[in-house]
């Protein structure tokens, strides 16, 4: 099995580039696409379900100011 990384530059905002990294790698169906909570982006999402991946993303906590 080979590993593929993708690397960008510091100033490059990582959460935006999750397509990129699904296009660099051939993921099979119905497995779990995991990341950090910073990825959970309404694109991220659809870009999941599209690809028939399982949405394991991080979930943001609601913040409540009482």
């Amino acid at each position: 099995m080979a590993t593929l990384i993708l690397t960008a530059k510091a100033s490059t905002n990582k959460v935006s580039n999750l397509e990129e990294v699904l296009n660099t790698a051939d993921f099979p169906e119905d497995i779990p696409n995991k990341a950090d909570k910073g990825y959970q982006l309404r694109k991220n999402r659809r870009l999941s379900k599209k690809r028939k991946l399982r949405n394991h993303i991080l979930k943001k906590e609601i913040k409540i100011n009482l």
